[in-house]
């Protein structure tokens, strides 16, 4: 229970001469210090200067603890983007080498399929009784692989090689027809055998040549004017190789 101790100072008795008045007494008194008042203050005082350091140092570790999960939070979202980042460039990687084997392959396969180069546009137009130059599609030609230009233009050799395994055929007039199926199908067979079989590119002729027009031969082109054959070792950069079929 709270008390407060005074102490008596003095004391004061008023009316002491008559004796017919009231007795009226003054006490003088002064508060009493404690003297562990001064302890209490100072352990008090001690006590909230350790609370308020307890209390700073909490702020401190709060503040530190604060820093740290923002540094981690910042770690993790740099992590996070690096790996975003580089899935990103993965995918690009293959996005873009995906569009270069396509268009590669693309040009590749419009390179092996158009047959209406320069060297087949053209019909050459030879004087009258000369045979004609035939394109490609006038014997159903295979598209070719690819295709190498000569190093010599014009060619300083032509080589010419004659095929008389081809089956005879008795060349009159109600026969036309058929001896021109048949070396249609005969050339046709060659490019099949040399693409097939030899894994060539072509046709290893330029030209090839059947007496399928009655007296008058046919010329057919193989691989053409401009590009190297393969009829000749040593030979195929600097010549033009011809193909007979006699039937």
């Amino acid at each position: 229970i709270p008390f407060t101790v005074f102490k008596v100072m003095a004391i004061k008795r008023n009316y002491l001469e008559d004796p017919t008045a009231s007795i009226s007494i003054e006490i003088e008194l002064e508060e009493c210090e404690d003297p562990d008042d001064g302890k209490n203050e100072s352990e008090n005082m001690s006590a909230d200067k350790t609370s308020r350091g307890l209390s700073l140092s909490s702020y401190d570790s709060d503040i530190k603890d604060a820093e740290a999960y923002i540094k981690f939070k910042q770690r993790r979202y740099l992590f996070y983007g690096i790996i975003g980042l580089s899935i990103l460039g993965v995918l690009l990687g293959l996005t873009f080498t995906s569009f270069l084997i396509f268009a590669v392959g693309k040009k590749f396969t419009k390179n092996a399929t158009t047959t209406s180069d320069t060297d087949e546009i053209f019909e050459y137009q030879l004087p009258s009784g000369y045979p004609n130059i035939l394109n490609r599609s006038s014997w159903n030609a295979r598209p070719y692989l690819s295709r190498e230009n000569l190093k010599t233009y014009p060619v300083t050799h032509i080589v010419i090689r004659r095929l008389n395994d081809s089956q005879s055929i008795m060349n009159q007039q109600d026969c036309i027809k058929e001896i021109k199926q048949d070396c249609i199908k005969e050339i046709k067979d060659l490019q099949d055998s040399q693409m097939d079989k030899r894994g060539w590119a072509d046709i290893g002729y330029n030209f090839l040549i059947c007496n399928d027009n009655d007296d008058q031969q046919q010329i057919y082109r193989g691989r053409g004017w401009r590009y190297v054959g393969a009829h000749c070792i040593g030979y195929n950069f600097m010549s033009l190789g011809k193909n007979e079929f006699c039937f």
